[in-house]
């Protein structure tokens, strides 16, 4: 993916006006909130990769570079409902512009993805998930005490859960299609996911107790 758009917010407070929060000589996208007023986000040196994940404050103030070992990629942070962590991605760094990183690095790029942990001020880091190919941004549970991610299986997709305390994520379903968005319930009984399948798109809601799939909007 590539990225030369500075992140820029809105301040409700500010009667929605929008402010371009400063990311000095970095691309800056994905960036998230959390309930303590920070922002998380990818960052990178302009046009070059791989990337870092970044915290500032909402006013802009406060930049950080809060991944800094050279070996990894890492992006896609997702704050912990109480703000104290980041659930985030990792990978081997490959040092080329993107447009010349070749297919077979990028196979072994994916082939190297692991789901990561690390405290709001980048220490502690932790390796969740290994062994992950071509998987979705993982996400928090609503209450905090496990996490979600989808990650490929042939021609399927197959969205896991894994408790915090645990050490091995359960199979929740398979799904055909390219699947983008999926989103779980806060009372973890639904789950909503975009899919393209023969070339249509849609969005569908899957009851995860039936394991029933309804499709709510497209073709």
């Amino acid at each position: 993916m590539e990225a030369n758009a500075r992140c820029n917010f809105y301040h409700p407070w500010q009667g929605g006006e929008q402010k371009q929060l400063p990311t000095p000589g970095y691309d800056a996208y994905q960036p998230v909130w959390s309930v303590q007023n920070k922002i998380a986000f990818d960052a990178r040196a302009i046009g070059q990769t791989p990337n870092d994940i970044a915290i500032m404050n909402a006013d802009g103030t406060g930049f950080e570079k809060i991944t800094t070992d050279e070996k990894y990629d890492c992006s896609a942070p997702q704050w912990s409902p109480d703000g104290k962590k980041i659930l985030f991605n990792r990978s081997i760094a490959i040092r080329k512009p993107w447009k010349e990183i070749t297919k077979a690095e990028m196979v072994q790029k994916k082939k190297s993805s692991e789901i990561m942990t690390m405290n709001m001020d980048g220490s502690d880091i932790r390796n969740l998930v290994t062994n992950l190919e071509g998987e979705i941004a993982p996400y928090w549970s609503h209450e905090g005490k496990s996490i979600y991610f989808v990650t490929k299986q042939d021609t399927l997709q197959a969205l896991y859960t894994m408790s915090m305390s645990e050490v091995k994520p359960t199979l929740m379903f398979t799904l055909s299609g390219i699947i983008y968005s999926v989103s779980i319930s806060p009372d973890g009984k639904y789950s909503t996911y975009a899919a393209e399948r023969e070339k249509k798109s849609a969005v569908y809601v899957m009851d995860l107790r039936t394991k029933v799939e309804t499709k709510l909007l497209g073709d």
